[in-house]
């Protein structure tokens, strides 16, 4: 069984919906509709086994967020503000949340409804046609597919499921530790489509997005790029991490974990409800993953590979720069020079229907090959950089991760941040804990949940959130998290990995120094 979250701005749409859930109610019990469908900036749609749709005129929008049943987390952070369709709804200030159920061999083609849900723009309507379907729905727990799933699979690529998507983990009979180092040494193309991009406009897309996040938007260069979090209002934890670009279009694009998309969506839509319930105008569009696809194309060979590919100049496209280009002859491609792997390179944001073509004009030179998230994990492990779920989570502040570069200047002096009474008490005081790297002694790797003890083995100073060997080093590393007072670099601690106690030393983070493209240096 899977759940849909169904949440709606109040207004004139309000009482609609409510006809339109009596009227859900009751084909519900005849077993003739599936959910609300889609919406657009002048219609609801209803859909039915019938092929039959209603549609209710509205200047109001309806925003769609695909929960699994068994993600606690989502259903927790909504159960006490919703009910089943056929009682009462509640409001929640000015949003109201219905929650539909949709049964196995009575839904709506999961992959055809995504291409008209979460898009704000005129004319799905037209195309409802598409979306009408029989079929059984996938099971709860199948993953969805990107745009390069065949492209993938035709090249060996060894599918696993990932935050909620199936990706390739390695291709062929390369290993994981060969994928890596020849990233490093050369160029690979990543398929990253997985995360969630939004799109925010609107006048006050900026202030809107502060409300959320650490980073100073305001003050941020057109088609400059910027590392932010989203933090807990109450605990100043870490909600997710996120790539915002202030482009040159009056818009912002977002780039977030896919791990974490339908609490992004939920948390984005719920803040844009209260604005524009007061007046404001913001506007929130999440790009579905089969629309808008994502690749990431790391090091150090990555500016010669596109030189010939691109019609912008990459030298003046800096670390943490964005703009729009024509990619081979594919157009109006989001070129971002940045990555998760602490080598030179860019982020593609183009059309899921150009993804394929894209990518094999990239792999067209000799020296550019796929990589999976095998070979993703251990660069941006060795590059220092957290993952969240692992190394970040709700529980971790950013200045106990280590990451209180991401709370801005201006942000830190006016203290109007969600969280912001835990941060600054931590950024003046210190935190009780802080993220670390290890340098373990020869032997099995350490790995996540390891315990960190102190050198002699008698207590426990903390826990280790990734680890593993490092192809680039030839040794055993780590990230985790230990006491203050033993975070010092240098410091010798031991981990119990299985039944044996290895030893390890602080070491500085990152692991590798980052080969970021900064101006002055020359492209090779």
């Amino acid at each position: 069984m899977m759940v849909w979250w169904l949440q709606l701005v109040s207004g004139p749409l309000t009482n609609k919906l409510q006809k339109f859930n009596k009227n859900l109610v009751q084909s519900h019990n005849q077993r003739l509709f599936n959910f609300i469908a889609f919406h657009s900036s002048s219609k609801i749609c209803i859909f039915s086994r019938q092929r039959k749709c209603k549609a209710s005129n509205s200047n109001d929008r309806v925003y769609f967020h695909k929960h699994i049943h068994a993600n606690n987390t989502c259903l927790d952070e909504l159960k006490n503000h919703s009910c089943k369709f056929t009682q009462t709804r509640r409001n929640l200030g000015c949003t109201s949340i219905l929650k539909l159920k949709t049964f196995k061999n009575n839904s709506l083609h999961s992959r055809n409804f995504g291409s008209c849900i979460n898009n704000s723009q005129e004319g799905w309507y037209d195309r409802c046609g598409r979306c009408y379907s029989t079929q059984s729905d996938r099971a709860v727990d199948e993953p969805c597919k990107t745009s390069l799933y065949d492209f993938h699979v035709k090249r060996s690529g060894k599918m696993v499921p990932f935050a909620g998507f199936l990706l390739p983990v390695s291709y062929g009979g390369e290993s994981i530790a060969a994928s890596h180092l020849h990233t490093r040494k050369h160029c690979s193309v990543f398929d990253v489509s997985h995360m969630l991009q939004t799109e925010i406009r609107g006048k006050d897309r900026l202030k809107f997005l502060e409300s959320l996040c650490t980073a100073d938007l305001e003050n941020l260069e057109a088609n400059k790029s910027v590392l932010t979090v989203f933090t807990d209002s109450i605990t100043g934890g870490i909600l997710d991490d996120l790539v915002v670009t202030k482009t040159a279009l009056g818009y912002l694009h977002v780039v977030s974990n896919a791990s974490r998309r339908y609490q992004d969506q939920l948390l984005m839509i719920k803040a844009q409800d209260t604005w524009r319930s007061s007046g404001k105008d913001v506007q929130c569009q999440f790009l579905p993953p089969e629309e808008r696809a994502l690749l990431a194309v790391q090091g150090p060979e990555t500016a010669q590979v596109l030189n010939s590919l691109v019609d912008v100049d990459l030298e003046q496209l800096t670390f943490m720069t964005s703009t729009l280009a024509t990619v081979g002859d594919v157009p109006r491609c989001r070129v971002t020079r940045c990555g998760y792997t602490g080598e030179d390179g860019v982020e593609i944001s183009v059309r899921g229907d150009k993804a394929e073509y894209l990518a094999g004009l990239l792999l067209e030179s000799s020296n550019v090959k796929m990589a999976g998230l095998g070979a993703r994990d251990t660069l941006r492990l060795e590059a220092g950089m957290c993952l969240h779920g692992s190394d970040i989570d709700h529980t971790t502040t950013p200045v106990e991760a280590g990451l209180s570069f991401v709370i801005a200047k201006r942000r830190r002096e006016s203290g109007d941040f969600p969280g912001s009474k835990v941060i600054l008490h931590q950024l003046k005081h210190g935190p009780s804990r802080r993220r670390v790297g290890l340098r373990a002694s020869p032997g099995p790797p350490v790995r996540a949940g390891a315990r960190i003890l102190t050198a002699e083995g008698d207590d426990v100073v903390g826990y280790v959130t990734s680890g593993g060997p490092s192809p680039s080093l030839g040794v055993n590393i780590a990230m985790g998290y230990v006491q203050v007072e033993c975070s010092r670099v240098g410091s010798n601690l031991s981990v119990k990995v299985r039944d044996k106690t290895v030893g390890a030393a602080v070491c500085k983070l990152p692991f590798l120094r980052p080969k970021f493209y900064q101006p002055g240096k020359n492209i090779k």
